[in-house]
């Protein structure tokens, strides 16, 4: 059989049942791939692999290079398919060169590599699942990670919530604000300015003094 061809064989249902319904017609055996020699990308965690799939299905598609069978993108998910015993993985055949495979093979890995979390909206996330008792279902996290984001999360969230309730206690002062006039006045002098800020100041009148000469407030 020509490598990077789909092969003619057909899967059972039971060979299928670690892939999603909507994937399974894309199945192809594991035999009639090649893991990319050249791949950059190592240190796959195979063991999270597997367990993800095993938890939601295989629910994502690889991608081979048509006429070489060779896989440009799910190396890690193929060597873990393999390692667990499956198959059959869902794949797509790209019928393009060298360069262009090399080229997207390492983009992949690079754009993945680039993403990062929110870990406040993370932490909020994981907590909505920690309160449905459906943690299980975070995979990937290393020991002790899980508690540092939600506890993170949920010191943020009462953070906020005591601010909200405080600005809602706080008492409604907009009947209280007054309409604020000012007027200009011009002394004789420095000392009549003097006395007339005093006077001023003694009737509890803001004022402020300005300098004639250089037009500067103090």
């Amino acid at each position: 059989m020509t490598a990077g061809v789909k092969p003619k064989r057909k899967p059972t249902p039971a060979e299928l049942e670690h892939i999603i319904p909507e994937l399974r017609s894309l199945a192809v055996h594991v035999d009639d791939l090649t893991p990319d020699p050249r791949n950059a990308n190592t240190g796959h965690d195979l063991d999270n692999l597997i367990k993800s799939i095993e938890t939601y299905g295989f629910r994502t598609v690889i991608t081979a290079q048509k006429g070489t069978g060779i896989v440009t993108m799910g190396n890690g998910r193929l060597t873990a398919v393999r390692r667990r015993g499956w198959k059959y993985i869902p794949c797509i055949y790209v019928e393009e060169d060298q360069h262009s495979a090399t080229g997207w093979a390492i983009t992949d890995n690079r754009l993945a590599k680039n993403s990062q979390f929110d870990e406040g909206m993370l932490g909020r996330l994981l907590a909505e699942l920690q309160s449905a008792d459906g943690l299980e279902f975070a995979i990937g996290f290393q020991e002790g990670e899980l508690d540092r984001l939600i506890n993170e999360a949920t010191q943020a969230t009462e953070t906020s919530d005591v601010e909200f309730e405080a600005a809602e206690e706080a008492p409604d002062q907009t009947d209280q604000l007054e309409d604020t006039f000012g007027v200009l006045v011009t002394c004789a002098d420095e000392a009549d300015q003097k006395q007339f800020l005093s006077r001023m100041e003694q009737e509890g009148r803001v004022s402020r003094v300005l300098n004639t000469f250089s037009g500067e407030q103090s």
